[in-house]
């Protein structure tokens, strides 16, 4: 059974996802298309960060948990949770890649290209539907996994 204080991490870091989701809806109505997909992933992120924690995992420096989670949390996952997480590592995976490339500007081909040139609205609300998807999946695993008042 998860700690106290690594239920409360969790149920902080959970808060913090849905403010990071609630930020990319607010940036798609502004057509901030690469700040949507960013505030989408950091909330994706911290999601799955939050099931980690409940696994006292609390100090993962990298901006994509992936593999913690999959070794982590899938593989002690019980039965009727493996294939649900299993479906959220395989829709994150793009969205983890967009960490560096929403955020900076970078050279390709002798010409500097912005984050504001990469993404377009489809690309923004899908990022926004992944994660609204994660926060919901690992909110749910986590209530009926690691709290005993469910």
């Amino acid at each position: 059974m998860v700690s106290g204080i690594t239920r409360e991490i969790a149920k902080a870091l959970l808060r913090e996802a849905e403010i990071d989701l609630e930020s990319a809806k607010n940036h798609i109505t502004e057509k901030r298309y690469h700040k949507a997909v960013f505030d989408a992933q950091q909330a994706t992120e911290k999601a799955m960060k939050a099931a980690l924690a409940c696994e006292g995992i609390t100090q993962i420096a990298e901006h994509d948990p992936s593999a913690f989670f999959a070794s982590d949390i899938i593989i002690n996952a019980p039965e009727k949770w493996v294939n649900p997480l299993k479906e959220v590592l395989h829709d994150v995976a793009w969205l983890m890649d967009q960490y560096y490339l929403a955020r900076y500007p970078k050279v390709r081909a002798r010409r500097v290209v912005s984050p504001m040139d990469l993404y377009s609205e489809r690309d923004a609300e899908e990022a926004v539907s992944t994660a609204g998807k994660t926060i919901k999946t690992v909110s749910e695993f986590i209530k009926e996994t690691y709290t005993k008042e469910g």
